[in-house]
Protein backbone atom coordinates (compact mmCIF):
# COMPACT_ATOMS: atom_id res chain seq x y z
CA UNK A 1 0.00 0.00 0.00
CA UNK A 2 1.42 3.33 -1.28
CA UNK A 3 1.74 6.28 1.42
CA UNK A 4 -0.65 9.02 0.90
CA UNK A 5 1.79 11.46 0.52
CA UNK A 6 2.70 10.17 -2.92
CA UNK A 7 -0.76 11.02 -3.80
CA UNK A 8 -0.82 14.51 -2.32
CA UNK A 9 2.39 14.91 -4.24
CA UNK A 10 0.98 14.00 -7.75
CA UNK A 11 -1.53 16.15 -7.25
CA UNK A 12 -0.14 19.27 -6.70
CA UNK A 13 1.50 18.50 -10.09
CA UNK A 14 -0.82 18.05 -11.75
CA UNK A 15 -2.30 21.40 -10.51
CA UNK A 16 0.48 23.25 -11.63
CA UNK A 17 1.15 21.85 -15.39
CA UNK A 18 -2.78 22.84 -15.55
CA UNK A 19 -1.89 26.81 -13.98
CA UNK A 20 1.66 26.83 -16.51
CA UNK A 21 -0.25 25.63 -19.51
CA UNK A 22 -3.32 28.55 -19.04
CA UNK A 23 -0.65 31.38 -18.75
CA UNK A 24 1.04 30.16 -21.98
CA UNK A 25 -1.74 30.33 -23.64
CA UNK A 26 -3.14 33.72 -22.82
CA UNK A 27 -0.24 36.06 -24.08
CA UNK A 28 -0.70 33.76 -27.72
CA UNK A 29 -4.44 34.92 -28.11
CA UNK A 30 -2.77 38.67 -27.66
CA UNK A 31 -0.26 38.82 -30.21
CA UNK A 32 -2.89 37.32 -32.64
CA UNK A 33 -4.86 39.92 -32.12
CA UNK A 34 -2.31 42.16 -32.74
CA UNK A 35 -1.13 40.93 -36.11
CA UNK A 36 -4.65 40.91 -36.81
CA UNK A 37 -4.96 44.42 -36.87
CA UNK A 38 -1.79 44.85 -38.96
CA UNK A 39 -2.61 41.88 -41.36
CA UNK A 40 -3.83 43.50 -45.05
CA UNK A 41 -7.43 42.96 -45.59
CA UNK A 42 -8.39 39.97 -47.22
CA UNK A 43 -6.06 37.47 -45.57
CA UNK A 44 -7.63 35.95 -43.05
CA UNK A 45 -5.05 33.86 -40.83
CA UNK A 46 -6.52 31.89 -37.57
CA UNK A 47 -4.34 30.90 -35.26
CA UNK A 48 -5.79 28.61 -33.01
CA UNK A 49 -3.38 27.18 -30.14
CA UNK A 50 -3.45 23.41 -29.65
CA UNK A 51 -5.03 23.44 -26.16
CA UNK A 52 -2.54 21.54 -24.36
CA UNK A 53 -3.94 17.66 -23.63
CA UNK A 54 -4.86 17.30 -19.95
CA UNK A 55 -2.47 14.38 -18.07
CA UNK A 56 -4.13 12.30 -17.13
CA UNK A 57 -4.51 12.22 -13.13
CA UNK A 58 -3.52 9.63 -11.13
CA UNK A 59 -6.38 7.99 -9.79
CA UNK A 60 -6.19 7.37 -6.23
CA UNK A 61 -6.58 3.55 -5.92
CA UNK A 62 -8.86 3.15 -2.88
CA UNK A 63 -6.88 2.80 0.49
CA UNK A 64 -6.91 -0.70 2.06
CA UNK A 65 -8.87 -0.47 5.19
CA UNK A 66 -6.35 -1.56 8.00
CA UNK A 67 -8.26 -4.69 9.36
CA UNK A 68 -9.57 -3.27 12.97
CA UNK A 69 -7.89 -4.71 15.89
CA UNK A 70 -9.67 -7.76 17.38
CA UNK A 71 -11.43 -6.61 20.31
CA UNK A 72 -9.72 -7.63 23.62
CA UNK A 73 -12.47 -10.47 25.00
CA UNK A 74 -13.89 -9.07 27.73
CA UNK A 75 -12.34 -10.94 31.19
CA UNK A 76 -15.19 -13.07 32.46
CA UNK A 77 -16.74 -11.76 35.15
CA UNK A 78 -15.64 -13.04 38.94
CA UNK A 79 -17.63 -15.51 40.37
CA UNK A 80 -20.26 -14.44 43.00
CA UNK A 81 -19.34 -15.37 46.29
CA UNK A 82 -22.16 -17.89 47.06
CA UNK A 83 -23.99 -16.70 49.94
CA UNK A 84 -23.12 -17.50 53.75
CA UNK A 85 -25.35 -19.95 55.38
CA UNK A 86 -28.11 -18.18 57.37
CA UNK A 87 -27.33 -19.81 61.25
CA UNK A 88 -30.35 -21.94 62.28
CA UNK A 89 -32.69 -20.27 64.31
CA UNK A 90 -31.91 -21.05 67.85
CA UNK A 91 -34.71 -23.06 69.81
CA UNK A 92 -37.23 -21.10 71.48
CA UNK A 93 -36.95 -22.30 75.75
CA UNK A 94 -39.76 -24.78 76.77
CA UNK A 95 -42.04 -23.30 78.68
CA UNK A 96 -41.33 -24.01 82.43
CA UNK A 97 -44.14 -26.33 83.58
CA UNK A 98 -46.86 -24.56 85.50
CA UNK A 99 -46.80 -25.37 89.25
CA UNK A 100 -48.82 -28.40 90.49
CA UNK A 101 -51.98 -26.92 92.41
CA UNK A 102 -50.91 -28.21 96.28
CA UNK A 103 -53.70 -30.67 97.06
CA UNK A 104 -56.52 -29.29 98.66
CA UNK A 105 -56.31 -30.60 102.69
CA UNK A 106 -58.37 -33.37 103.59
CA UNK A 107 -61.36 -32.21 105.90
CA UNK A 108 -60.27 -33.47 109.47
CA UNK A 109 -62.43 -36.73 110.46
CA UNK A 110 -65.57 -35.70 112.95
CA UNK A 111 -64.35 -36.78 116.12
CA UNK A 112 -66.81 -39.75 117.13
CA UNK A 113 -69.25 -39.98 119.27
CA UNK A 114 -68.13 -41.14 122.45
CA UNK A 115 -69.74 -44.35 123.33
CA UNK A 116 -71.62 -44.30 126.64
CA UNK A 117 -70.50 -46.47 129.50
CA UNK A 118 -72.36 -49.01 130.47
CA UNK A 119 -73.12 -48.99 134.42
CA UNK A 120 -70.46 -51.16 136.37
CA UNK A 121 -72.59 -54.42 136.91
CA UNK A 122 -73.88 -54.72 140.61
CA UNK A 123 -71.79 -57.00 143.17
CA UNK A 124 -74.49 -59.87 142.68
CA UNK A 125 -73.50 -60.35 138.79
CA UNK A 126 -69.96 -60.24 139.28
CA UNK A 127 -69.78 -62.91 141.83
CA UNK A 128 -71.85 -65.02 139.61
CA UNK A 129 -69.28 -64.71 137.18
CA UNK A 130 -66.60 -65.65 139.37
CA UNK A 131 -68.83 -68.94 140.14
CA UNK A 132 -67.94 -70.13 136.33
CA UNK A 133 -65.07 -72.68 135.79
CA UNK A 134 -62.15 -71.21 133.86
CA UNK A 135 -61.08 -72.61 130.09
CA UNK A 136 -57.87 -73.04 130.29
CA UNK A 137 -55.81 -73.84 126.44
CA UNK A 138 -56.62 -76.24 124.18
CA UNK A 139 -54.71 -79.32 124.88
CA UNK A 140 -52.32 -80.90 122.19
CA UNK A 141 -53.08 -84.11 120.48
CA UNK A 142 -51.09 -87.15 121.72
CA UNK A 143 -48.19 -88.30 119.55
CA UNK A 144 -47.22 -92.09 119.72
CA UNK A 145 -43.65 -92.95 118.68
CA UNK A 146 -42.59 -96.15 116.88
CA UNK A 147 -42.80 -98.10 120.28
CA UNK A 148 -46.15 -97.39 120.55
CA UNK A 149 -47.31 -99.31 117.52
CA UNK A 150 -47.20 -103.19 116.54
CA UNK A 151 -44.55 -104.51 114.20
CA UNK A 152 -47.36 -105.53 111.89
CA UNK A 153 -48.62 -101.96 111.51
CA UNK A 154 -44.50 -100.64 110.94
CA UNK A 155 -44.23 -103.33 108.27
CA UNK A 156 -47.16 -102.22 106.55
CA UNK A 157 -46.02 -98.69 106.50
CA UNK A 158 -42.13 -100.00 104.97
CA UNK A 159 -44.45 -101.70 102.30
CA UNK A 160 -46.20 -98.85 100.89
CA UNK A 161 -43.06 -96.42 100.67
CA UNK A 162 -41.44 -99.33 99.22
CA UNK A 163 -44.37 -99.36 96.60
CA UNK A 164 -43.89 -96.09 95.79
CA UNK A 165 -40.37 -95.58 95.61
CA UNK A 166 -38.24 -95.06 92.34
CA UNK A 167 -35.02 -95.96 91.24
CA UNK A 168 -33.48 -92.42 89.34
CA UNK A 169 -32.77 -93.42 85.73
CA UNK A 170 -30.01 -91.01 85.64
CA UNK A 171 -28.26 -92.89 88.96
CA UNK A 172 -28.85 -96.13 87.44
CA UNK A 173 -26.84 -95.67 84.15
CA UNK A 174 -24.34 -94.06 86.31
CA UNK A 175 -24.22 -96.88 89.04
CA UNK A 176 -24.96 -95.19 91.64
CA UNK A 177 -25.87 -95.78 95.40
CA UNK A 178 -27.11 -94.84 98.46
CA UNK A 179 -29.71 -94.05 101.98
CA UNK A 180 -31.82 -91.39 102.54
CA UNK A 181 -32.73 -90.77 106.43
CA UNK A 182 -36.52 -89.32 106.74
CA UNK A 183 -38.64 -88.46 108.91
CA UNK A 184 -42.43 -87.73 109.38
CA UNK A 185 -45.86 -87.25 111.23
CA UNK A 186 -48.95 -89.36 110.17
CA UNK A 187 -52.91 -88.33 111.57
CA UNK A 188 -55.38 -90.87 112.44
CA UNK A 189 -56.23 -90.99 108.71
CA UNK A 190 -52.65 -91.86 107.68
CA UNK A 191 -52.39 -88.54 105.78
CA UNK A 192 -48.53 -87.02 106.40
CA UNK A 193 -48.79 -83.86 107.96
CA UNK A 194 -45.02 -82.88 108.40
CA UNK A 195 -41.79 -84.47 107.03
CA UNK A 196 -38.19 -83.68 106.75
CA UNK A 197 -35.57 -85.51 105.67
CA UNK A 198 -33.06 -86.03 108.67
CA UNK A 199 -29.68 -87.74 106.79
CA UNK A 200 -29.61 -86.57 103.15
CA UNK A 201 -27.22 -88.68 100.59
CA UNK A 202 -24.21 -88.33 99.03
CA UNK A 203 -25.87 -87.88 95.60
CA UNK A 204 -28.97 -85.75 95.42
CA UNK A 205 -30.76 -87.52 92.76
CA UNK A 206 -31.90 -89.38 96.04
CA UNK A 207 -32.94 -86.87 97.74
CA UNK A 208 -35.16 -85.20 95.33
CA UNK A 209 -36.70 -89.23 94.89
CA UNK A 210 -37.83 -89.57 98.73
CA UNK A 211 -39.13 -85.50 98.70
CA UNK A 212 -41.54 -86.59 95.55
CA UNK A 213 -42.07 -90.36 97.35
CA UNK A 214 -43.55 -88.30 100.93
CA UNK A 215 -45.26 -85.65 99.13
CA UNK A 216 -47.53 -88.14 97.50
CA UNK A 217 -48.03 -91.59 99.48
CA UNK A 218 -50.99 -92.48 101.18
CA UNK A 219 -49.99 -93.95 104.86
CA UNK A 220 -52.28 -97.15 106.39
CA UNK A 221 -54.73 -95.48 108.89
CA UNK A 222 -53.21 -95.64 112.90
CA UNK A 223 -55.11 -98.45 114.43
CA UNK A 224 -58.36 -97.75 116.32
CA UNK A 225 -57.33 -99.02 119.54
CA UNK A 226 -54.43 -96.97 119.85
CA UNK A 227 -54.95 -94.05 122.30
CA UNK A 228 -53.27 -91.36 120.02
CA UNK A 229 -53.89 -89.27 117.10
CA UNK A 230 -50.83 -88.71 115.80
CA UNK A 231 -47.65 -90.57 114.84
CA UNK A 232 -44.28 -90.08 114.51
CA UNK A 233 -41.99 -92.57 112.79
CA UNK A 234 -37.90 -92.20 111.14
CA UNK A 235 -37.05 -94.90 108.54
CA UNK A 236 -34.70 -95.27 106.76
CA UNK A 237 -35.07 -95.60 102.20
CA UNK A 238 -32.49 -97.33 100.50
CA UNK A 239 -31.73 -97.03 96.96
CA UNK A 240 -29.28 -100.55 95.73
CA UNK A 241 -29.09 -101.98 92.61
CA UNK A 242 -29.43 -105.55 92.08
Amino acid sequence: MEPRWIHWLVAGTVAVGAHAAILAWVPRDAEEEVEERHAPEGVEVQLSAVPPQPEEEAVDEPEEDEPEPEPEPEPEPEPEPEPEPEPEPEPEPEPEPEPEPEPEPEPEPEPEPEEEVDPEPEEDEVEEEDDEPDEGPPQEAEVGTESDVSDSFLADVHRTLQAEQRYPRSAERRRLEGSVGLTFVLDAEGNVLEWEIAERSEHELFDEEVERMIESVQMPEIPEDESFERLELSVTIEFRLR
